[in-house]
């Protein structure tokens, strides 16, 4: 309804008509779009990737998916800045591997393969962000850190002041454990915080954070491996700002296939290109 508002001088256009302006734009060439006239040579390539909750109109949710590719971090004060980043994204139900598809196209028609070193590929472990790996030459995944603090908070519980000092200790024991790679400590550790807890869903869902991290072994390895080399995942900051400030944030209802497009067009803005030409060009002459 804001972008009805303001597109015309003196006239409204109905947010009916620009969810059906949205729904009709065809994207998918605008995102293939190479970037360099010449191949870089670079040593390293950085992704990140990892997806929005929208909610459907009919009900139940659609998960957009974001992939940004960058060859160099700039360090300003405590924040890093990303450069010569590519988005790749919108729905891939079903058929992942096209995403996955383009994102390495991207890379061979603008970056010298054979230059190339290493891909460091970083997300929360969902099964879509490790089948990159398949896909990807020359690829270390990387497990955020962010997802694994999150797991081993979600793993000791929820902290007061009568069991603070007892549950910081486990949190440094866990944290320990891992960094040192000591997995079977980190079961043990876990499998003593489960024989206390009386509740079944509280056990339930710390048994599930337990596997969480079990299911990402290579992934914390990796974490540790190569700390110096990989400075970290913006990813979920990403998703904030370009997914969720305008999809998620407030109660929407959204068609699948909007949720298609409007991701796209944020990608898109999101790497420079002019929004209103490629609406111009779409426009049918009559």
């Amino acid at each position: 309804s804001k972008a009805g508002k303001s597109a015309a001088y003196g006239v409204e256009i109905s947010r009916q008509t620009v969810m059906n302006e949205i729904e009709s734009l065809e994207l998918k060439e605008q995102m293939k779009k190479k970037c360099f006239e010449k191949k870089k040579q670079v040593k390293t390539l950085y992704i990140i990737a990892d997806e929005d909750h929208v909610s459907l109109q009919k009900g139940g949710i659609e998960e957009p998916r974001m992939v940004i590719v960058y060859d160099k971090i700039v360090s300003k004060g405590k924040r890093v800045e990303l450069k010569n980043k590519k988005h790749f994204g919108g729905i891939y139900s079903k058929r992942i591997d096209d995403l996955w598809e383009e994102v390495m196209t991207y890379i061979e028609e603008n970056y010298d393969t054979d230059f190339l070193d290493t891909i460091y590929l970083s997300g929360d472990g969902a099964n879509w962000i490790k089948t990159g790996k398949e896909w990807l030459i020359k690829s270390v995944y990387v497990l955020d850190e962010f997802h694994m603090k999150k797991a081993v908070n979600g793993i000791v519980g929820r902290v007061t002041k009568v069991n603070k000092k007892e549950k910081e200790k486990l949190k440094k024991e866990i944290r320990t454990s891992l960094r040192r790679l000591n997995f079977v400590r980190f079961k043990e550790i876990c499998y003593e915080i489960l024989a206390e807890e009386m509740k079944k869903t509280t056990r339930e869902r710390k048994e599930k954070m337990m596997k969480y991290i079990l299911n990402n072994v290579e992934g914390i390895k990796n974490l540790y491996r190569y700390k110096k080399k990989f400075h970290g995942c913006s990813a979920e900051g990403h998703i904030s700002h370009i997914f969720s400030d305008r999809m998620s944030s407030r109660p929407m209802g959204w068609k699948t296939s909007n949720v298609d497009n409007m991701s796209k067009l944020r990608l898109l803005k999101e790497d420079k290109v002019d929004i209103k030409e490629i609406v111009k060009k779409q426009e049918k002459v009559i």
